[in-house]
């Protein structure tokens, strides 16, 4: 497969819609910061194999990229109106089930952290807590083009799962940014020079 098609070239691509969209288009921005997301989890995940020893969390964050790939396919399978393949994947990858297990780990690494009382400032992170936070801002930005594009579409009543997981996708990646590395310094504690 080549990778240029020159498809593009006319500033449309493919969504999985009947037509070709424009490139700026809601389907198009979600698929892109789908793919920024990826990317930033990829990122993320090999600073997080170099500098730490903990195969469960690695392979969480493995699992969470991947998890990408369907949220990609969700916008593919809606927009082609593949509601057989949309319902299966929503409830495959996206159950109550995967929201519970994230909410364990939430539940579990927050209770080894320092319980915070204010806001933190990311002055004194290592690589992997920024690339964790960075992710975690990537997710919702994502978060606000996924709800933008749904509002445009027929009324699915799963595709809260979608919703849910990316919100809880969030507060995973806070909680294991602080964990490892991007846990910062309480505003209160920032020499207040200006």
């Amino acid at each position: 497969m080549k990778v240029y098609t020159k498809k593009g070239d006319d500033g449309k691509t493919f969504t999985g819609a009947s037509e070709r969209e424009l490139k700026s288009s809601k389907s198009a921005e979600l698929t892109g910061s789908i793919d920024e997301l990826h990317v930033q989890l990829g990122i993320a995940c090999s600073l997080f194999r170099e500098h730490y020893q903990e195969e469960e969390i690695y392979h969480l964050l493995q699992a969470l990229i991947s998890k990408c790939l369907d949220i990609g396919s969700i916008v593919y399978f809606v927009n082609s109106n593949n509601i057989q393949s949309t319902s299966k994947l929503l409830q495959e990858s996206f159950s109550e089930s995967t929201t519970k297990k994230m909410e364990k780990y939430i539940d579990a690494i927050e209770a080894t952290l320092s319980e915070l009382k204010e806001f933190i400032i990311f002055d004194s992170c290592n690589s992997t807590g920024m690339a964790l936070h960075n992710a975690r801002t990537h997710t919702r930005r994502m978060e606000r083009f996924f709800v933008d594009w749904y509002q445009s579409k027929e009324p699915n009543e799963n595709m809260y799962l979608v919703q849910r997981y990316i919100n809880r996708l969030s507060d995973l990646l806070f909680v294991i940014a602080r964990k490892y590395g991007g846990d910062g310094t309480p505003r209160s504690k920032i020499n207040s020079i200006i």
